[in-house]
């Protein structure tokens, strides 16, 4: 028969249900004022009756509402609640301030285990368009987002002046956190073959590639 495990902390449940004989079915959270955190409020089937799996409902922790907070404070709210913070990724919401949540899931008031992890959305920038800037020109729009300046590559462009962007990555538009880095492509000057000239006649093919 079903054995009575309510009261129980979770592990001594399912090894009190697996010891007879029984399968550990659905565990679900939920609020109780009167059961400590991770421990057995119910079960369905009720002691004595029968069945092949017992399902469980533990009292949880609530999921805090962080939205509007910073992430770092969002964060902190969290740990306080016994939980973790998870994967953190940018997104956008009219009218909300950069760095700060918009979005959580589970979402606030829903209760889960202890130390389960909450996924945040925070309001992001869109990485501004600076194809065709000059590198300093691209730097301050980067800083002015603001976002920071990646890996910067030279390659050469039959189009854009040596000096300015030719490519960005990621793309102009694509929403990121506020800090994240932008990889710049520039248009660089060739460097001239040289080898087995004489010294006056290398520096001048140096000098007429501006280098």
């Amino acid at each position: 028969s079903v054995p009575n495990v309510v009261n129980f902390s979770l592990d001594v449940a399912k090894n009190t249900i697996t010891s007879a004989h029984l399968r550990v079915g659905t565990i679900t959270w939920d609020r109780s004022a009167t059961v400590p955190v991770g421990y057995v409020i119910s079960q369905n089937p009720l002691p004595g009756g029968c069945a092949a799996s017992v399902n469980l409902v533990l009292s949880g922790v609530q999921v805090p509402n962080v939205v509007g907070m910073a992430k770092a404070a969002a964060s902190s709210a969290l740990t306080g609640a016994s939980l973790t913070t998870g994967t953190v990724t940018a997104g956008t919401l009219a009218g909300a301030t950069v760095g700060n949540v918009i979005q959580t899931s589970p979402s606030a008031g829903v209760w889960v285990a202890p130390g389960s992890t909450v996924d945040l959305t925070v309001m992001g920038v869109a990485v501004p368009d600076v194809t065709g800037k000059t590198k300093a020109a691209a730097l301050s729009a980067l800083a002015g987002a603001p976002l920071t300046a990646g890996a910067i590559t030279f390659a050469a462009s039959t189009t854009v002046p040596a000096g300015s962007v030719i490519n960005e990555d990621p793309a102009a538009g694509t929403v990121m956190l506020a800090g994240s880095a932008v990889n710049l492509v520039v248009s660089g000057i060739a460097v001239p073959n040289v080898v087995s000239q004489v010294s006056a006649t290398g520096q001048s093919a140096i000098t007429g590639a501006t280098l």
